[in-house]
């Protein structure tokens, strides 16, 4: 790609103090089957080497910017406001793509033309063991096409839209706006929303992988208390009559049963049982019944036989796992 042409896609890459990490990251994208892109990279103010590493790379589609706000989601959004293309990938400082990541995203976008997202499967790599996504709603073999429903998909498998996995138009954000600005689920909400007004096109293509132990992990610490999941108040947001009309309305409805179980698990890693069983009181569908009895049973521990749980049993490790794939 020459210096004055226009790249057919844009890559944006949130760094902050990923020393460890970025340069595989930069490697992944580098690597890539496509070679016409723009590769952004958003720093917040690393001080680990990070952005040695980064300016080593001699490779004019890299260019840094210096983040003005706060927060992985506002780095988003400012790396979209200087992007060239009109189609936009992410990818976090510690994950991967797979080779053809962007090429499948591209092919995506020209047989599906109508969605609002594109998205492929991938590995959540924990202590060096690969694990795919467990998809619903979509073939076990491979598989490209508009999901049949975006909803019931995320309320009854695992995320099958991830911010390193997903490319999205331009005009997207132009017409619903871009990443909310909060710490937790700001991702979720998004391709909530996207889901909410287009179709969503998918590949089970595996092209990411999202490494769950990581260093500097916003996750990493004690979660936050959240008085409500982001995308449950876009969802309440909306007219009752247009939302009861939405083509996906009863899967909907599930799908927040499912965001109100996972924000249960946040506040049990919070050791906050009042919040637990307060989120738990919006659960209903005997598909959640097991871990949400499970969930309401150790919302009742104390705190301190609740720290020594969370050290060294396995549940409260599934429990972590769990929500923490919903906090990517």
């Amino acid at each position: 790609m020459s210096s004055s042409s226009v790249p057919i896609v844009s890559v944006i890459i949130c760094l902050y103090n990923k020393v460890i990490e970025i340069g595989r990251a930069i490697d992944s994208v580098i690597a890539q089957s496509i070679s016409d892109f723009e590769l952004i990279i958003v720093d917040g103010g690393s001080t680990d080497g990070s952005l040695d590493v980064v300016t080593s790379y001699n490779d004019s589609r890299i260019c840094l910017i210096h983040q003005k706000s706060k927060g992985a989601a506002a780095g988003r959004n400012e790396g979209i406001l200087v992007t060239k293309t009109d189609f936009i990938t992410f990818l976090d400082a510690d994950d991967t793509w797979c080779p053809d990541f962007l090429s499948t995203v591209l092919h995506l976008r020209k047989n599906f033309p109508d969605a609002g997202a594109y998205g492929t499967s991938g590995y959540v790599c924990i202590n060096g063991y690969y694990q795919e996504a467990n998809h619903y709603g979509v073939p076990d073999t491979r598989w490209e096409g508009y999901l049949p429903s975006y909803f019931k998909s995320m309320a009854l498998g695992d995320p099958l839209v991830s911010v390193s996995a997903v490319a999205i138009p331009k005009a997207v954000f132009d017409k619903i706006g871009v990443f909310k600005t909060c710490r937790w689920f700001e991702d979720i909400e998004l391709f909530g929303r996207i889901a909410y007004y287009y179709p969503i096109a998918y590949s089970t293509y595996i092209g990411s992988v999202y490494y769950l132990s990581s260093s500097n992990k916003v996750t990493d610490g004690k979660p936050e208390i959240l008085e409500k999941h982001p995308l449950i108040e876009f969802l309440e947001s909306r007219p009752e009559n247009e939302l009861k009309m939405h083509k996906y309305y009863q899967d909907i409805l599930l799908y927040q049963e499912k965001l109100y179980l996972t924000l249960a698990g946040m506040h049990l890693l919070a050791e906050d049982g009042t919040r637990v069983r307060e989120n738990l009181s919006h659960v209903h569908d005997s598909v959640f019944r097991r871990l949400k009895l499970q969930y309401l049973m150790i919302s009742y521990l104390p705190n301190t036989l609740l720290g020594v749980l969370r050290k060294y049993n396995a549940k409260i490790l599934y429990i972590r796992i769990f929500v923490m794939k919903y906090l990517k």
